[in-house]
């Protein structure tokens, strides 16, 4: 806002020089850090609640559209911009070529394009779904074609739903149902943790998630990859025939004499 005014003066001719440009830049984090914020995932008793509320409260487009974001781990953009042409129902996959944000289209981040793996029971309801939109394209005139799958009835169907609707969107489901609120972002940590916690390859979901690399997978998603616990841990350090129950193992570590340490 200061450095508006600046910028006006400067336009008024009252002075040669913008001393607040860059300001911000100076105090904020780097762009990438200022939004950022730790995962808040569903757990999975969360999510039914959460998806169950949205099948009842919202339309076919807009419960669907969480539902893919739920079970396909997509990112926002990447979900609004899903095309029907890209959708493989007999493979039980989506080419993932696009993102969109303020009526916008371009490449995925990092400027991959990827396939990702599609459960079951979300393609049966896409089919369902694909049936709907197509319906919907001949009582409007356009002759049964569906590119957008989730066009906004508010833009005439010739855009997505804006990332801020979406937004609004979820924390309405999310007070629907009863539960902390959340952002879209969360359903895809939600789909990341669940598939981890049921011992999915880290390498796969990083696949999924369309990671750059292993490593940032890992940085965000470590502490929800399972292990054994306590019950294995002399397992893991000393080999399973070492433990025996109610007993300390032979470590081969003799402590000292106490009179000699005297």
């Amino acid at each position: 806002m200061i450095s508006g005014v600046f910028e006006e003066a400067i336009d008024d001719e009252i002075i040669d020089a913008n001393p607040a440009r860059g300001l911000l830049k100076k105090i904020l984090p780097p762009k990438r850090q200022r939004y950022e914020k730790d995962a808040a995932p569903f757990t999975r008793k969360e999510l039914v609640r959460f998806l169950g509320y949205a099948q009842s409260a919202c339309s076919f487009t807009e419960a669907l559209m969480l539902k893919v974001m739920a079970h396909a781990g997509l990112r926002l953009g990447e979900a609004l911009a899903m095309r029907m042409k890209h959708l493989d129902l007999d493979k039980l996959s989506y080419h993932v070529t696009e993102s969109y944000k303020l009526h916008r289209f371009k490449k995925p981040k990092f400027g991959k394009t990827r396939i990702v793996d599609l459960p079951i029971f979300l393609v049966e309801e896409l089919k369902d779904y694909r049936v709907h939109l197509k319906k919907e394209s001949l009582k409007s005139g356009r002759g049964g074609h569906v590119d957008l799958l989730f066009s906004d009835p508010g833009e005439k169907s010739l855009w997505p739903y804006s990332q801020r609707k979406v937004q609004a969107l979820v924390k309405k489901v999310c007070k629907g149902a009863g539960l902390e609120f959340r952002n879209p972002h969360d359903l895809r940590h939600t789909y990341a943790t669940l598939l981890l916690m049921a011992h999915q390859s880290p390498g796969y979901v990083q696949k999924q998630l369309g990671h750059s690399s292993f490593s940032i997978t890992m940085d965000i998603y470590c502490h929800w990859i399972p292990g054994e616990g306590r019950e294995g841990l002399e397992d893991a350090l000393l080999g399973s025939e070492s433990v025996v129950p109610n007993r300390v193992p032979n470590l081969h570590i003799f402590a000292y004499n106490k009179k000699r340490l005297q």
